[in-house]
């Protein structure tokens, strides 16, 4: 017989132990409860043993003897349960709102909340604005491939190879001074091209020399096959020459040497030009280099003529143009002989916002800087519309020219033409022109009113004398874009920006590239009313977007500094 004293003490341990199973129990229970999976929105929960509850207007159910608790009571529990814990600081309200995260929507975003709230807060090496272009490159990454994606469908690439046995030609689109241009369909199709074919007055009438005298006219060229089997082997050489594609920019389809045919109006047109086998006044070769292209609707000069322009469509011309130019100063590549004439438009999506090509290469360098040891250098195409530096450069042992930033001078007089005014540096009926090796920037003429005064200020700067003090390219194309995409509301934003810091800016800037990103992807979608964006005005903003950069936007800005300005 046992004692009384064991049987307190067995008594003691059977309670203790009953009390350790009932918190382990309970515990189990709330587990079970935050682990069970919970549908919001269909009429009936599955447990986390797989029992079926419905769902009712009570806040707690019980079926085969389990507690069941809903989403709001479940909420409530973990809230007290926090809130007991935690205090009312900056970290307590992260963790309280990454443990709500975590319970109830899944760990992805909560995880996300609590890193950018970390990156935010916390010390950093990089500034505001290195955080800012940060971010501009996310949306660059993102729409690089919807910008790739979207000429992928525009622009079908032709499979064959292009010969005069292929090709029919038809009338005489354009003619120079070195190369005539014809319009064209392969046989038995009718897709458009436009047929370049050199003037040969000095290489001999085999490929290898016809390459060595014109290479120069395929450098847009990105194929490596031709239907020239010497010239192909050109083509393949590791050191030729090649530009990066660009919208911008004209793209060779096609490349040949053979024999000049007889086209029409030939002899009328070039008679010079042609061989003695098809005119006796001929001097060319027999031989020469062939060129195929896309068909383009008209040239920038004969645009100009045939109409006004509006302030829209200006600008987004002029943004084209400043595209252009800066991707071949990206690539070190000088044109030398930017005109209306070697500039050519797209109408197919809209009169109104014409696709700009700059064309004609033939006269282009491949280096930004070029000795000028003798006077006989050619120093490129149009003299009227060469910079300054440029024609009064002097020959020597030790001189060069600098090229870096005459293509965008020869844009910014352009740009009188393309706001309808006069192109101050051409000769015209009242013999009032400025002459570009002694002009005074003061003698520059004003801008029509119709011209933005932000493009205003920007064309004086790139007429600048001196190279150094023109702006990069990129950010006269930025500050086109950005009157051209952003609100005057928006704009008016930087009316005093003089007060306001380089911080303030980049932080406005990212919202408006946010909002612009956001409507883009919506219009491209065709999710959103109001009017619908053309091919031409997609495929520019998907540009500018996959682009985008603070260290351009930035400078852009300072041209819209008052009200007046805007």
């Amino acid at each position: 017989m046992r004692c009384r004293q064991c049987l307190v003490r067995d008594h003691y341990r059977a309670d203790t132990q009953s009390i350790g199973e009932r918190l382990l129990h309970q515990t189990r229970v709330f587990l079970r409860t935050l682990l069970r999976v919970y549908n919001r929105n269909g009429r009936q929960t599955k447990s986390f043993h797989g029992n079926i509850v419905n769902k009712s207007n009570g806040r707690r159910l019980s079926i085969n003897n389990q507690l069941i608790v809903d989403s709001k009571s479940r909420a409530s529990i973990v809230g007290r349960l926090v809130s007991k814990w935690v205090s009312n600081s900056i970290a307590a309200d992260i963790r309280r709102n990454a443990t709500r995260q975590l319970l109830f929507k899944g760990p992805g975003l909560g995880l996300g909340l609590v890193g950018v709230c970390i990156n935010n807060k916390g010390p950093s090496l990089l500034t505001e604005i290195d955080e800012t272009e940060a971010k501009c490159q996310q949306i660059r990454s993102i729409f690089s491939t919807l910008f790739t994606n979207y000429q992928i469908k525009s622009e079908a690439a032709e499979p064959c190879l292009f010969d005069l046995n292929n090709l029919q030609f038809g009338n005489c689109i354009a003619k120079g001074c070195n190369a005539v241009v014809y319009d064209a369909k392969l046989k038995g199709n009718t897709n458009q091209f436009a047929v370049k074919m050199m003037f040969n007055y000095d290489a001999e009438s085999n490929a290898a020399a016809i390459w060595k005298a014109m290479n120069k006219e395929c450098i847009t060229f990105n194929g490596n096959f031709s239907s020239n089997k010497e010239l192909e082997i050109m083509l393949n050489t590791p050191n030729r020459q090649k530009l990066k594609p660009h919208p911008n920019i004209i793209e060779i389809k096609g490349v040949f040497a053979d024999y000049v045919p007889s086209l029409p109006e030939a002899i009328e047109l070039y008679p010079n030009a042609l061989p003695l086998r098809l005119c006796d006044q001929g001097f060319g070769r027999n031989m020469t280099l062939f060129l195929v292209m896309k068909k383009y609707d008209m040239s920038l000069k004969t645009f100009l003529v045939e109409r006004d322009l509006k302030t829209q469509t200006s600008l987004f011309l002029l943004s084209q143009l400043f595209e252009g130019i800066s991707h071949l100063i990206k690539h070190k590549i000088v044109h030398r002989d930017i005109k209306t004439d070697n500039i050519l438009l797209d109408l197919s999506s809209d009169p109104d916002f014409p696709w700009l090509v700059i064309t004609d290469f033939g006269f282009c360098v491949n280096s930004l800087r070029i000795p000028l040891n003798s006077d006989e250098i050619t120093r490129g195409g149009n003299r009227a519309l060469m910079a300054p530096e440029i024609v009064c450069a002097e020959p020597g042992p030790f001189s060069y020219i600098d090229y870096s930033a005459s293509d965008l001078w020869s844009c910014g007089t352009i740009a009188y033409e393309i706001f309808n005014a006069e192109n101050p540096f051409y000769p015209n009926k009242s013999k009032k022109y400025l002459q570009n090796n002694n002009y005074k920037e003061e003698h520059l003429p004003i801008m029509p009113p119709s011209t933005p005064k932000p493009i205003a200020a920007l064309i004086f700067d790139i007429l600048k004398r001196n190279p150094s003090e023109r702006p990069h390219p990129k950010v006269a194309a930025s500050l086109c874009e950005m009157l051209l995409f952003f609100s005057r509301r928006n704009l008016m934003v930087f009316k005093t920006q003089i007060d306001r810091s380089e911080v303030y800016k980049s932080r406005k800037l990212l919202q408006w590239l946010r909002a612009l990103a956001t409507i883009t992807l919506c219009q491209r979608n065709t999710m959103t009313g109001g009017r619908k964006l053309n091919a031409a005005e997609m495929k520019l903003r998907l540009m500018f977007l996959s682009e985008v950069k603070i260290e351009y936007l930035l400078p852009a800005l300072s041209y819209i500094s008052t009200e007046e300005k805007i």
